[in-house]
Formats: C-alpha cells, sequence, structure tokens
C-alpha cells in the first residue's frame, strides 16, 4: 500500500465527505419524491440532470428529511472549513 502523506490523507477524506454528501443528497430527493413530494414523482420523470438543491427540502414537514438536510449542511461547512484551513485547492480535489 502506498504511502499517503498527511495532505494527500485530507484530501482523500474531502473526496469521500463530498462522495457521501451527495449519496446523501440524491436519496434525501428519492425520499422526498416517495413521501411528502408525491405530486411531483405523478407529474414528471425525475431525471439525473433534474436540478434539486438543498434548500427545496429544508421547509419539510418531515421531520427526517428536515434532519438529513441539516446533516448535509453540517457536511459542506465541516468540508469548507478543512478546505480552508488546508489551503486545498480545487484542482487537488479532482
Amino acid at each position: 500500500m502506498e504511502r499517503l502523506n498527511d495532505r494527500k490523507l485530507i484530501i482523500n477524506i474531502i473526496q469521500e465527505l463530498l462522495e457521501k454528501r451527495n449519496t446523501i443528497f440524491k436519496l434525501i430527493v428519492k425520499y422526498a419524491i416517495a413521501s411528502e413530494f408525491k405530486e411531483l414523482g405523478n407529474t414528471f420523470e425525475i431525471k439525473e440532470d433534474q436540478e434539486f438543491t438543498l434548500a427545496h427540502f429544508a421547509d419539510s414537514e418531515n421531520q427526517n428529511i428536515v434532519l438529513l438536510v441539516e446533516m448535509c449542511h453540517k457536511i459542506d461547512t465541516t468540508i469548507y472549513e478543512i478546505i480552508n484551513k488546508n489551503s486545498i485547492t480545487e484542482n487537488e480535489l479532482y
């Protein structure tokens, strides 16, 4: 196994957090459409290029959705703080 330096490890951690956050967000969209926003699922076919943001679900009446949105915000904040503290550039992440 390749020995990674601290910076590379931090970058790997950020990349994993980004991937997990995106997965959680996709699941929030599916869950919201299957429950509280059923009418959206019946109105049109949800596609990968459909544009949703956390703001679409922040005022949900479903407390599970609200908690998941809050968790995504916390993950975002953590990612940005780590990036800023370590002066990591976008090129290093992708």
